[in-house]
C-alpha cells in the first residue's frame, strides 16, 4: 500500500468536488499534491484552503481532453516535486449532458454504443 506521508498526488478535477476532498485528505495525512482545474478561480480558492491545512500545494490549469496541458501537468509535478505516486483523475468530462469517451480511437471512430 503507497505510504502517504511525502507521496506526491495529481489530482484532476482539484477544484471542487471528489477531487478536492481527495486533495484535502492527502494533505491531511502529509502527501504533497498538484491539484488541475480547467477554471483558474476554484483552482486557486482549493489550494489556499489546501495550505491552510499545511499542504504543499501546485495548481496547474488543465483541460484534462488536452495532450499538451496533460503533459504540462505531468511535467510540474516532476519539476516542483520530483515523483508522481498517485494520480487521481477526478475531472468531469461532459459536455451537453453527454458523457466523453478521452480514449482518443473511441473518440473518432464512428462506431454507434448502444
Amino acid at each position: 500500500m503507497l505510504e502517504i506521508k511525502g507521496s506526491v498526488a495529481v489530482v484532476t478535477g482539484g477544484g471542487g468536488g471528489i477531487g478536492l476532498a481527495i486533495a484535502r485528505y492527502w494533505v491531511e495525512n502529509g502527501g504533497k499534491v498538484v491539484i488541475a482545474d480547467i477554471a483558474a478561480e476554484p483552482l486557486e480558492k482549493a489550494a489556499a484552503e489546501l495550505r491552510e491545512l499545511g499542504g504543499e500545494v501546485e495548481t496547474v490549469v488543465c483541460n484534462v481532453t488536452d495532450e499538451d496541458d496533460c503533459g504540462k501537468l505531468a511535467d510540474t509535478a516532476i519539476e516542483k516535486f520530483g515523483a508522481i505516486n498517485l494520480i487521481a483523475p477526478f475531472a468531469g468530462i461532459i459536455m451537453d449532458g453527454l458523457l466523453l469517451s478521452t480514449d482518443k480511437g473511441l473518440a473518432r471512430s464512428k462506431r454507434k454504443w448502444t
